[in-house]
C-alpha cells in the first residue's frame, strides 16, 4: 500500500465547532483526551479541517473534520500513513476510546 494504511473514527457530538475545535488545537486540551503520542498541528484554518504530523511512534498525518449539524458537530478524524496493519487496528481502536471520551467530557 503506497501511502500506508488509515484508521478512521467519528462521532456527532453535543457541542459547537468552535469547542471541538478547540478541543482539537489548544495543546493542554487535546492532551487531555487524545492517544498518547501528541501531534505538530501543520494547518488549521477556520472552516477547513485541521491538519497535523502525528509525534507518536505510529507516525503518520492526521486530519480532523468538523462538520456542523445543528446544535451538534460532527467530528471525524482519519489517521493516515501508518506503517501497517497491527498499527492501523491498534489507531482505531485508540482514537475510538479517545473520541468518546471527547464526548463525555463535552456532554457532561
Amino acid at each position: 500500500m503506497a501511502d500506508g494504511f488509515q484508521a478512521t473514527a467519528s462521532r456527532t457530538i453535543a457541542a459547537d465547532e468552535a469547542l471541538l475545535r478547540a478541543a482539537v488545537t489548544e495543546p493542554s486540551v487535546f492532551a487531555g483526551w487524545a492517544p498518547p503520542g501528541g501531534m505538530e498541528i501543520t494547518t488549521a484554518n477556520p472552516g477547513k479541517p485541521v491538519n497535523a504530523r502525528w509525534l507518536g511512534p505510529e507516525g503518520g498525518r492526521v486530519v480532523f473534520y468538523f462538520t456542523a449539524a445543528g446544535e451538534k458537530t460532527k467530528l471525524a478524524i482519519n489517521h493516515e500513513r501508518l506503517p501497517d496493519a497491527d498499527t492501523c487496528s491498534r489507531m482505531k481502536t485508540a482514537w475510538r476510546a479517545a473520541i468518546d471520551d471527547l464526548r463525555t467530557r463535552l456532554e457532561s
